[in-house]
Formats: C-alpha cells, sequence, structure tokens
C-alpha cells in the first residue's frame, strides 16, 4: 500500500469539495489504480463515505439505495487520471480523518502544488 500521511495544504482543495464541512486534522494520500468501495454502511459504529472529484472541481458522491444492503458495497473503480476518490473513514465511532485515493502517474503533479 502507497499511503502516504500529508498536511492540509497538500490536500486542501480536494478536501474542501468533497467534503466542504469536514474540520479534522488526518489526512492520508493513497496511490492507487483502482478503489474498491467498502463498510457504506454503519456496522458496528463504522463506516466510509465516499466522493469522486473531477479534476475540474465538479463532485459526485455514491447513489445511496438500502442504507443496510448497499449494492455499490465491494464494488471496484478503476482509477483514472481525470479524477480522484476522497474517503472519509469512521472507525468505531471515531473518526479516523480523509484519504485521497490518487491514480500514481496524477498525484507527483497534485501533491506539488501544496508543497
Amino acid at each position: 500500500m502507497n499511503r502516504i500521511k500529508v498536511r492540509k495544504a497538500q490536500v486542501k482543495q480536494i478536501v474542501q469539495a468533497a467534503f466542504p464541512n469536514y474540520r479534522g486534522r488526518t489526512f492520508y494520500v493513497e496511490l492507487v489504480d483502482s478503489v474498491t468501495f467498502c463498510d457504506l454502511y454503519w456496522g458496528g459504529g463504522s463506516r466510509n463515505f465516499y466522493k469522486i472529484v473531477r479534476t475540474d472541481g465538479q463532485v459526485a458522491s455514491l447513489p445511496r439505495n438500502n442504507p443496510w444492503n448497499d449494492p455499490q458495497e465491494g464494488k471496484t473503480l478503476p482509477l483514472g487520471e481525470e479524477f480522484a476518490v476522497v474517503q472519509h473513514s469512521h472507525f468505531c465511532g471515531k473518526d479516523c480523518g480523509i484519504t485521497v485515493f490518487l491514480n500514481p502517474v496524477w498525484a507527483p503533479k497534485y501533491l506539488e502544488a501544496g508543497r
């Protein structure tokens, strides 16, 4: 896993677009070719929220159907250079922060802007 802890300044723009009300201080970037959606419903106090953010700033959420049996659970999305997936995680009721999933090709250009 290529998970990197980053400063808020490095991901501020993309996190602000995805989760504008997030006030936490924990941010990670993960360099991957695809993202598998998991823990989409509250199970044991744990849940992940996902947003897809395009390079042009448009944001999309996963379609929500049944909160107890989400059809997106376990689905894998290939990650292109034109968008990122942003995950806000809660584990056992505790906010675990934000992870920005980026295609490895796009990540160096994006992270350079935050330095």
